[in-house]
C-alpha cells in the first residue's frame, strides 16, 4: 500500500502555525448581550456574529415588547461612534437604521448585514440602539371623541349637555322638546371626518320606523393608528319603549348594540323619553392609515347617537441599548466590544437519512479485506476522508448516470488536486465464502454529491478500471488495511452487467441509490462530496 501523510495531520500542523484568534461565533451560536430598556430592564437580546464576508447584528425582543426603531454603528474604536463632545451618542447619525410599523409588532427583524472590513482577531465597537414599546395593561387614553359626556348640574338637578349634540337647531335642551323630524330632517356629512367636519354635521338623530324615516347609515373617518388596539365607546338612546338596534362595523369585528331604554319620569322631556345606554367594543391593533367606522341605525323609533369616543391602549415607550460599556456622557448609552472571528473550517456534510439496512460506523474499521467485516443484514458506511486532495481523484459516475444503464463515462471524470472534499465509504461483505446476499438501499446527505467511485475488479462493464484501488492512496485512512490486487480481494467493486449480477448505483443531488449483490467476495463504493461551511 502506498505510504502518505494523511491530510488531517497536515491540516492540524497548519492550524498550529496560524495566529490564535477567538473561536468562531455563528448565526446558530452568536455572541449575545441583553437589550436593556430604561437602563435596567431586560427586554430581549442583541446577537452579533460574522462569517468570512459580513458582520451581523440582530435584535430579538421578548415578552410583549415591540421595536419601533433600531440604529447601529460599527467602528474600529469607541471614539469613532457618532457622539457629542460630551460623549453622548447620537443614534440618528449611526450608519445603519430601520423603522418598524406597529402593528404588526416586530420583535425579531432580519439582522443588519455589514460588510466585513476588519481582519480576523481585530476588535470592533458596536453601538446597538433601539426604541421599544409595550402595552400598559388596563390603561386607555383618548384618541378622539364626538359629542359631550353629560355632567350633572347640581343647582338645577339635571344632566347638562344632554341634547346639545342634536343637529336639530334651537331650541333643544335637556328638558324641552326639540323640533320633530316632521319639521326638519337635518343634513349630515358622509363620511364624517374627525378633526375636519364640523360637529353639527354629525347625524346624531336617527329614526327608522315612522313615516319620517331618518335611519342613518354613515361612516366616521379618521387618520392614525392603534399600536396595541383600543376600544370604541358609544353612548346612545334606544327610547323608552320598543327594541332599538344599532350596528357598528369597520376595521374590526361588527358589533350590534341592542337595548330597551329605562324611562326617568319627571326628570325632563329628553331624560324621560330618551334614556341613555352605553356600549363598548374592543378594537384590534390598526396600522397607520385612514380608517373608517360605519354607524347604522337598523331597528326602532326615536333614537339618537349621544357621544362616541375612541380610546387606545396606553403604551410604555423606552430607549434601549445593547448591554456593554457606557459612553460616559450625561445621556445614557452603551457600546459592545466584539472580536472578529475566524470562520470555522469547512466540514463533511452529515448523513441526513439512510435506508434501514444501513449501519453507520462512528470509527473507521481497521481491516476491510474479504472476511474482515462480514455481515449479511447490514451495509456498513463510514466517513473515510475529510480535507484537501493531495492528488487528482478520478471517479466513475457523475450525476444521473446509471451504472447499469449508462456504463462508464466516455471521458475521464476528475476532481483536481487541492480541492476540499469529503469521502464516505460504503461496504458489504457477506458471511462465509459462498452465501449470496443482496441489499438495495439509499443514502441522503446534507449537500449535493460530487461523484461516485464504483470500479475495482475484472468482471462486468467497469472491469479493469480499478478506481477504488487507485483512490486508496489519496483518500484512504492510514489506520485501515485495504483490499489487495489478489483474488478474492480483487473482486471489490461493482460487477455491473455480469452474469445476472444486479449491482447498480446512481445519484441525483444529495441522494444516492444503490444495489449491492455479493456471493464470494465483497462490494464497495465511495461517495465524494464537497466540504461545507
Amino acid at each position: 500500500m502506498k505510504k502518505f501523510i494523511h491530510i488531517s495531520i497536515i491540516f492540524a500542523l497548519l492550524l498550529a502555525l496560524l495566529p490564535a484568534v477567538a473561536s468562531a461565533h455563528t448565526g446558530d451560536a452568536p455572541y449575545v448581550v441583553d437589550l436593556l430598556a430604561g437602563q435596567n430592564e431586560d427586554v430581549g437580546d442583541v446577537s452579533v456574529w460574522n462569517d468570512a464576508g459580513n458582520l451581523y447584528v440582530k435584535y430579538e425582543l421578548s415578552g410583549n415588547w415591540c421595536l419601533l426603531e433600531t440604529h447601529v454603528a460599527v467602528e474600529s474604536s469607541a471614539a469613532e461612534i457618532p457622539q457629542t463632545k460630551k460623549n453622548n451618542p447620537i443614534p440618528g447619525q449611526f450608519e445603519y437604521s430601520e423603522s418598524y410599523a406597529n402593528p404588526p409588532c416586530v420583535q425579531s427583524p432580519e439582522p443588519y448585514v455589514i460588510p466585513l472590513d476588519w481582519d480576523y482577531g481585530e476588535d470592533v465597537f458596536i453601538a446597538a440602539h433601539a426604541s421599544v414599546a409595550k402595552p400598559e395593561e388596563g390603561c386607555y387614553e383618548q384618541v378622539w371623541q364626538i359629542g359631550d359626556v353629560e355632567e350633572i348640574n347640581t343647582e338645577k338637578g339635571w344632566l347638562e349637555n344632554y341634547a346639545d349634540e342634536f343637529n336639530w337647531g334651537d331650541p333643544a335642551g335637556p328638558t324641552t322638546m326639540g323640533p320633530s323630524l316632521a319639521q326638519e330632517k337635518p343634513a349630515f356629512t358622509n363620511p364624517f371626518i374627525v378633526g375636519g367636519t364640523p360637529v353639527n354635521e354629525f347625524p346624531f338623530n336617527s329614526n327608522a320606523s315612522t313615516q319620517y324615516n331618518y335611519a342613518t347609515d354613515f361612516d366616521v373617518q379618521w387618520d392614525g393608528n392603534l399600536p396595541f388596539g383600543g376600544r370604541l365607546t358609544v353612548s346612545w338612546s334606544p327610547g323608552q319603549v320598543g327594541n332599538e338596534q344599532k350596528v357598528v362595523s369597520g376595521d374590526f369585528s361588527t358589533a350590534t348594540f341592542d337595548a330597551i331604554g329605562t324611562p326617568s319620569p319627571g326628570e325632563g322631556y329628553f331624560i324621560d323619553k330618551y334614556p341613555l345606554v352605553e356600549h363598548t367594543v374592543l378594537v384590534n391593533p390598526l396600522p397607520f392609515g385612514t380608517h373608517e367606522i360605519n354607524f347604522k341605525h337598523t331597528t326602532g323609533d326615536g333614537t339618537f347617537w349621544d357621544w362616541i369616543r375612541l380610546d387606545k391602549v396606553c403604551e410604555q415607550d423606552e430607549t434601549g441599548w445593547g448591554d456593554g460599556e457606557d459612553f460616559g456622557g450625561k445621556n445614557w448609552g452603551m457600546y459592545i466590544e466584539y472580536t472578529i472571528q475566524a470562520p470555522p473550517p469547512p466540514v463533511c456534510p452529515e448523513l441526513d437519512g439512510e435506508s434501514e439496512n444501513i449501519e453507520v460506523l462512528n470509527t473507521i474499521p481497521a481491516d476491510i479485506r474479504v472476511g474482515a467485516l462480514e455481515n449479511d443484514a447490514k451495509v456498513r458506511v463510514w466517513k473515510e476522508f475529510e480535507g484537501s486532495l493531495t492528488a487528482d481523484l478520478v471517479y466513475d459516475l457523475d450525476e444521473g448516470r446509471s451504472a447499469r444503464t449508462n456504463g462508464p463515462n466516455p471521458s475521464e471524470l476528475v476532481i483536481p488536486s487541492g480541492e476540499d472534499v469529503c469521502v464516505y465509504y460504503v461496504h458489504l461483505d457477506n458471511v462465509g465464502p459462498s452465501n449470496t446476499v443482496q441489499h438495495t438501499g439509499f443514502l441522503e446527505f446534507a449537500a449535493d454529491i460530487s461523484g461516485l467511485i464504483i470500479s475495482g475488479g475484472d468482471l462486468g462493464t467497469f472491469a479493469g478500471k480499478d478506481l477504488m484501488f487507485a483512490a486508496d492512496g489519496s483518500v484512504g485512512d492510514l489506520g485501515t488495511t485495504y483490499p489487495t490486487l489478489a483474488e478474492p480481494d480483487y473482486w471489490r467493486g461493482f460487477d455491473v452487467n455480469y452474469g445476472g449480477n444486479l449491482d447498480e448505483a446512481v445519484f441525483t443531488g444529495s441522494r444516492v441509490d444503490f444495489t449491492m449483490w455479493v456471493v464470494n467476495a465483497h462490494d464497495s463504493f465511495r461517495v465524494i462530496l464537497p466540504l461545507v461551511p
